[in-house]
């Protein structure tokens, strides 16, 4: 075997500088990326506020009780931890008229990164909850709390309370009809179904949602306690008092799905408001719905997704009059329709022009 060392003596001086800068960069490489290197995932993202808080849910393992996850303070008496306080979004999503109440802890010295007013990022720590009531029985409380700087460092879940009340236990697959009543809990994996596209995944917990005057944490609250990172805009939800609450409900019930980064259609279509629509003109719902034919879904006579001056032909009226099918909007968590809310949506949509 002949000496590579010798056949480079032996090499013109030129050959012999390029064979020797040949080899400084291959030894580069090899030092750069030697076998053994652990490939990282990259940095978290820095908008996450207190993202070194420790907060007894690191890895995402859900408590196994709703006493565990922090809610109270005496859970027999019902006394709320401290730190923990209710709060009501205007707009409310449609729960087959069952009885909720909501509530927040959100760690002192982590402010909520507000850049986006549309989508809060809320810190390392923050927790919410809701209570379902059904019949005088208090059936379930659903549990959201951001455990790292993650996209998906989210703990969704379902507590079931037991008859007795002592406390509620976590149900992975869900339950039937809860203590005899028509709620049903929904199982962990259907979670996503609605939490899922919006990267803030508390979804009544936002600038447009507490935007008002009424009980409980408000915008006005947490603005007051130094608790958002940029200053808040003007924001109204616009038209008159039938268009805003239009608008309104379909934004809490539909909005959630129906977004920028929700279902795709070949049309965009979305529901969800945004804290910049000054007109109605400007919301999503008039360029993406109004006189925008109907995709994915064949009945006849329902031909747009929203038909000006006529609700029987508009996919959104259509589908919210439906329970029990596939075709029902919202697909899942109601067997009750929202008769209130439906003669509002019709009433408004036949004044459309």
């Amino acid at each position: 075997m002949k000496n590579p060392v010798a056949a480079a003596e032996r090499c013109p001086s030129g050959v012999k500088q390029a064979l020797s800068l040949a080899c400084l960069f291959t030894a580069c490489l090899l030092v750069a990326c030697p076998s053994d290197t652990t490939i990282v995932d990259p940095p978290p993202p820095t908008n996450v506020a207190c993202g070194d808080l420790q907060t007894g849910l690191e890895g995402g393992a859900v408590p196994p009780t709703l006493s565990a996850t922090g809610l109270f303070q005496d859970i027999k008496a019902r006394t709320l931890a401290p730190g923990v306080r209710t709060f009501e979004p205007t707009y409310k999503l449609w729960s087959d008229a069952a009885e909720k109440v909501r509530y927040v802890q959100l760690p002192d010295g982590c402010a909520i990164e507000t850049s986006d007013m549309d989508h809060w990022v809320l810190p390392v720590g923050a927790k919410l909850w809701k209570d379902f009531t059904v019949d005088g029985k208090l059936v379930e409380t659903r549990f959201i709390a951001r455990y790292g700087t993650g996209p998906k460092d989210f703990i969704l879940a379902a507590y079931a309370w037991r008859e007795d009340g002592s406390d509620a236990d976590y149900t992975q697959y869900g339950v039937v009809n809860a203590q005899g009543t028509t709620h049903n809990i929904p199982a962990a994996k259907l979670c996503t179904t609605c939490h899922g596209y919006l990267p803030e995944r508390a979804l009544g917990f936002s600038a447009l949602q507490l935007n008002h005057e009424g009980p409980g944490v408000t915008l006005k609250t947490l603005v007051a306690e130094g608790r958002l990172s940029t200053p808040v805009p003007e924001m109204k939800v616009p038209g008159d008092a039938l268009t805003s609450a239009s608008l309104g409900y379909l934004h809490a019930n539909c909005g959630n799905c129906h977004n920028p980064q929700g279902i795709e259609f070949n049309n965009p279509f979305t529901l969800r408001l945004s804290v910049n629509d000054a007109t109605v003109e400007d919301t999503g719902l008039w360029k993406t719905a109004l006189g925008v034919p109907v995709e994915k879904f064949v009945t006849p006579g329902v031909t747009m997704r929203v038909n000006p001056g006529n609700p029987d032909g508009s996919c959104i009226v259509h589908r919210m009059s439906i329970r029990g099918t596939t075709e029902q909007m919202p697909p899942i968590a109601s067997k009750i329709t929202d008769d209130t809310s439906l003669t509002m949506i019709r009433e408004w949509v036949q004044g459309l022009h």
